[in-house]
């Protein structure tokens, strides 16, 4: 610019001011004045609107409104402006303005950017001095944080070409945020540093509304085109951040940030999160080409663009959280009003190698219409790569959203057995949820499957309230038959409790073990105190059970544990710490009564016992004590006195268990002691049994590891039976996953040798034999009164599969002699024979009593489900004592087809009985009482023998002894069963005599029959002739309660009857001593109460 050009533009300068004084002075001066001033400071693009223009004495110019538009309408709006310029200044051409004040500036955005370049200026710019700039309020328009945003402003600006310097001041006026500023420069390059500082305000209500300062420092410098530099930020206690920037050229800059969150963030939060983006300058706007967020959870891609507020994005955002991982693409848009953006996501969810919740993809919608206005419209369908399928829904503001969830399983997964019968073949969860301050809100909760649920949920930051009735279907389960019901209610993880109710619970599949009816009860967590209280009933035993502890994050401990079953007590307490896996604990057990145990364990167990425990262990070192005493008695056994103590300390094993009068059957001990020693891998344990001149001792070894893969019997000796017992080669058992192996085994009792070998599994190959003397069998079986002799020589074999085995027996018996020493059973000059045919096992057995009587029998088994065996007798004693002497022949019949029946039809050619000498006596049975449980056990294992006998007399059976000699007749027919026989028919009387108060009586009629089998009944009568009388007496009743009644002809009293039956003569005729005699006997016929029955007073009267 020339000295020319300046002085004309000062010349037309100082002629405006000239004619701007003279307009001022009138009103359409002014307004005249204000449009040529708008009209020379506005362009084609931006519209300047001046009104209200004035100017005092001093020279300082006011104007009323100041506005300024562009295409989008206007921007800017300004009142009550003051200038105050320096006119000498000015008009020696350097532009200094002294202040400039404006009481209200009001900004609604950003103005539009030029749809195309401007020309560069061809005058230049005079030196600018601004020594004071005064905003009393700046407004923005657009709300920053859900409200506009008011602020004061001060600054000064100096020019000096080509040197600038300005200062800032803001201070917000809705909070207490103060921004400084400070800047110099040329037109090259340029100095910059700000500090922000702000306990609430602007920034908290756009960031965050966590309480704490804010702090803000940005430094700049450099050249223009690569200007750079720095930018802090700290935000309360939950972030700070730092990024440095740098210009590439004029409309290219490069930024890169890192932010560290705080300590109220959770650890996968706090990681770092860096960010690096490029931003440039277009006649458009700005151009972003690249932004990335790096975090190790989250990771975002994004490139788009921005005029003015308006903006396009596209991006991808990926998220990975352990097993989790996320990913979302689409698009971006925000202008004036908001933002909006939708896209797609893809959400899976993984445990190890096997999806549980898997994945989720839908369309999501997310609408900004501020920093808190956030508003959300997602619809997501749930899915999984197994069998999960489901839909969710959600909508609302970003704070408050709400929603449906529903999920189906559409096939059954791979899941354990209990979790497949609870959730059925296509279970479904649905409910309505909502977010509220700061908690998820679930209602109309409900699960549809074999154990259904209903209920509400609330989750927040102090826990999950929770109010949800559970029910379990009936047969969900094999051991819930009946089903059974729950409530979960409270608060987790400090105060919650379940109650549950279950009519039936068996404790196996089957339903044949223990069960429990009735099972109610209530858990409750008041953290860290855990109490359980529960009742049952078992068999009709009552049950209560109740545990006090407490359980945290490093320890369970249960304080006091204590089970009731009638009157047996366990109680237990310990600690188990799952860090360092070490329990502590003690038990004690107090059954004074363990048959009600017993009845509901499905055992025949009886007696007493009482044990106390101690336990101890950590990580690989541990220590269990246990000791005790009591008696438990079984299905035909008892363990007598029983001690027992041990201990296990690490892997070494101390136990010892003494029992003193212990029986097994008919095998009655006097003590028996089993010790356990060593190592658990190689454990030794010793047996000593001794029963009068019977003993018996063994060494067992374990080896391989516990549970053991190898035993060892390593010695077995003593005397049985008075026989020696000795193991010729040693017992070694080889146990495997599916089968049992045992090398070559020879046990020698007496001259009688047992061998064994082969295994058992899913298939057999296994071989037994018996060879040498048959006597030891019936003490081993516990036979009384019972021997065998004989030689045998017998093998077995087992091979094929288990399901369907092959058996193949070999057996050869000679000079077999078998004697029943309490009925005179005598089997002698035996022999037999079995063995296996490919129909089964046929059987082949004969021999002869002390009479030449014979008896033999043969049979066949098919190995499954049927065996007959038949027999022939042929005048063959079947019993022979000083009572009775039996003979039988015919045939007779074994046939066991799912149960066994004896059918037999025999003729009694032969039978004397010989009375005993009292009469009204009967042999008493030896009795073993027996508890229910093991009577049940005991019929279980040997069923009783259905009955389908014929007997009938082809001589007359002989009846004599106590004066009688008589002649029977007999016909009867046995049925029932063996444990219960039945008699039909009778014995009737051919003839016979009595000899009975020194007169013979000849017997008239007879009859006995078997109302009950033990217990006949006698109805006999006999007559006797004296002079002037016929005496008849009849014998009736049971036949250990005989009843004697004599009546005669002509009719007389009892005592004329007597008198002339004993003595023969009338009653006033008879002696003193005679009369004394009959008085007697009359008391006895007087009272059939006696000892025995009146026969049985008469015959001791005899006696005497």
């Amino acid at each position: 610019m020339t000295r020319r050009h300046l002085a004309i533009t000062s010349s037309i300068i100082l002629a405006v001011l000239g004619l701007a004084a003279f307009s001022l002075t009138t009103q359409p001066g002014r307004d005249l004045l204000a449009h040529g001033i708008s009209w020379l400071v506005s362009s084609p693009e931006q519209r300047v609107t001046l009104s209200g223009l004035d100017i005092d004495r001093r020279g300082s110019i006011f104007a009323e409104h100041v506005q300024v538009e562009d295409a989008r309408g206007v921007w800017i709006r300004a009142r009550h402006i003051a200038i105050a310029p320096k006119w000498r200044h000015v008009l020696a051409g350097d532009f200094a303005l002294q202040t400039i004040r404006a009481a209200h500036v009001q900004l609604a955005r950003l103005p539009q950017a030029s749809s195309s370049p401007s020309a560069p200026p061809d005058l230049e710019i005079p030196p600018v001095t601004v020594e004071a700039i005064t905003l009393e309020e700046l407004r923005l328009e657009a709300p920053v944080a859900g409200s506009p945003l008011r602020a004061a402003i001060q600054a000064s600006v100096r020019w000096q070409a080509p040197l600038w310097q300005a200062e800032l001041l803001v201070q917000d006026l809705e909070g207490d945020g103060i921004l400084t500023a400070q800047g110099h420069g040329n037109a090259q390059e340029a100095m910059l540093q700000a500090r922000l500082t702000e306990e609430r305000g602007a920034l908290h209500r756009l960031l965050t509304n966590a309480p704490g300062p804010i702090t803000m420092q940005l430094t700049a410098s450099g050249p223009l085109h690569a200007w750079r530099g720095q930018i802090t930020l700290h935000l309360a206690d939950l972030a700070a951040a730092n990024a440095d920037f740098q210009m590439e050229g004029d409309r290219r800059l490069h930024v890169h940030a890192e932010m560290h969150a705080g300590e109220a963030l959770p650890d996968w939060a706090r990681e770092p999160l860096r960010a690096e983006a490029t931003l440039v300058w277009d006649a458009r706007g700005i151009k972003v080409p690249h932004l990335t967020l790096a975090h190790p959870v989250v990771t975002v891609t994004a490139q788009g663009r921005m005029d003015g507020r308006r903006g396009a994005w596209n991006a991808t955002v990926n998220a990975t959280q352990d097993e989790f991982t996320a990913a979302w693409s689409g698009s971006l848009h925000h202008d004036a009003q908001g933002a909006s953006c939708a896209g797609q996501a893809h959400v899976q969810w993984t445990q190890g190698r096997d999806p549980i919740f898997a994945e989720a993809g839908g369309d999501i919608h997310v609408t900004w219409d501020g920093p808190w206005e956030t508003r959300w419209d997602v619809t997501a369908t749930l899915a999984s790569s197994g069998p999960w399928r489901g839909h969710l829904e959600l909508a609302g503001p970003a704070l408050a959203p709400q929603g449906t969830l529903r999920l189906r399983l559409v096939e059954r997964p791979p899941l354990p057995l209990v979790l497949t019968r609870l959730l059925g073949a296509a279970p479904s969860v649905s409910a309505q949820w909502a977010v509220a301050e700061g908690t998820l809100h679930l209602r109309k909760l409900h699960l549809e499957a074999p154990l259904s649920a209903q209920g509400e949920m609330q989750v927040a930051a102090h826990g999950i309230t929770t109010h949800v009735d559970m029910r379990l279907a009936p047969q969900a389960l094999d051991l819930t038959p009946q089903g059974g019901q729950a409530r979960l209610e409270g608060t987790w993880p400090h105060d919650i409790t379940a109650a549950f109710h279950l009519p039936r619970v068996d404790l196996a599949p089957t339903g044949a073990a223990p069960g429990l009816g009735d099972l109610r009860g209530r858990v409750r967590w008041q953290q860290p105190r855990i109490t359980l209280e529960a009742t049952a009933t078992a068999h009709g035993i009552p049950l209560k059970a109740a545990v006090q502890g407490a359980y945290t994050s490093t320890a369970l401990r249960v304080d006091t544990g204590r089970l009731e079953a009638g009157p047996n007590q366990l109680t237990c307490s310990g600690t188990w710490d799952p860090q360092t896996a070490r329990l502590t604990g003690q038990a004690q057990l107090h059954a004074p009564d363990l048959g009600s145990v017993s009845r509901w364990l499905g055992a025949s167990l009886q007696g007493s016992l009482s044990a106390d425990t101690t336990v101890r262990t950590q990580k690989d070192t541990r220590r269990i004590t246990a000791h005790g005493h009591g008696q438990v008695d079984g299905a035909g056994w008892t363990s007598g006195a029983m001690e027992f103590s041990g201990e296990l300390q690490d892997s070494r094993l101390e136990a010892r268990l003494s029992l003193k009068d212990p029986q097994i059957g008919r095998l009655s001990l006097d003590s028996t002691l089993l010790t356990l020693a060593g190592p658990l891998d190689e454990l030794t344990a010793e047996l000593r049994a001794q029963a009068n001149t019977n003993t018996v001792r063994a060494t067992v070894r374990t080896h391989q590891g516990f549970p053991p893969k190898r035993i060892e019997v390593s010695t077995l000796s003593g005397r049985i039976l008075g026989l020696a017992l000795s193991q010729t080669t040693a017992l070694r058992l080889t146990l495997g996953k599916e089968e049992i192996s045992w090398s070559p085994w020879q046990l020698q009792l007496g001259s009688t040798r047992f061998t064994a070998q082969g295994r058992v599994g899913q298939t057999l190959d296994a071989r037994v034999g018996i060879h040498g003397s048959l006597a030891p069998i019936p003490g081993l079986a516990g036979l009384v009164n019972q021997r065998l002799a004989g030689e045998v020589n017998a093998t077995a074999t087992l091979s094929g599969p288990s399901s369907d085995p092959r058996v193949h027996v070999q057996a050869v018996a000679q000079a077999v002699r078998y004697e029943h020493l309490q009925w005179g059973i005598l089997f002698q000059h035996g022999r037999g024979r079995v063995e296996t045919t490919a129909d089964g096992m046929v059987l082949a057995l004969q021999g002869q009593d002390a009479h030449n009587g014979t008896a033999r029998f043969t049979g066949r088994w098919n190995l499954k489900d049927t065996a007959r065996i038949q027999g022939q007798l042929a005048a063959f004693t079947l019993m022979d004592t000083d009572t009775a002497q039996v003979a039988a022949s015919g045939a007779i019949e074994l046939l066991w087809q799912k149960a066994g029946r004896i059918t037999a039809d025999l003729e009694i050619p032969k039978a004397h009985i010989r009375l005993p000498r009292n009469l009204t006596t009967i042999p008493r049975l030896d009795v073993e009482e027996v508890p229910p449980a093991a009577a049940a056990s005991q019929a279980s294992a040997a069923a009783p023998l259905a009955l389908d006998v014929q007997l009938r007399t082809t001589a007359p059976a002989t009846v004599q002894g106590h004066g009688l000699a008589s002649a029977w007749d007999a016909r009867l027919h046995v049925t029932g069963n063996t444990a219960h026989p039945a008699l039909d028919g009778a014995l009737r009387l051919r003839q016979g005599t009595w000899q009975f108060l020194g007169r013979r009586f000849d017997l008239t009629q007879g009859r006995i029959h078997f109302p009950e089998p033990d217990r006949p009944f006698v109805d006999l009568t006999a007559r006797a002739t004296a002079p002037g009388i016929e005496t008849t007496a009849r014998i009736l009743g049971p036949v250990d309660a005989l009843h004697l009644d004599l009546t005669s002809t002509p009719t007389l009293p009892t005592e004329e009857i007597l008198a002339r039956t004993l003595f023969g003569r009338a009653l006033r005729q008879i002696s003193p001593f005679q009369a004394l005699r009959l008085a007697q006997t009359a008391a006895s016929l007087s009272n059939p109460n006696g000892a025995g029955g009146s026969l049985a007073a008469l015959e001791a009267l005899e006696a005497k």
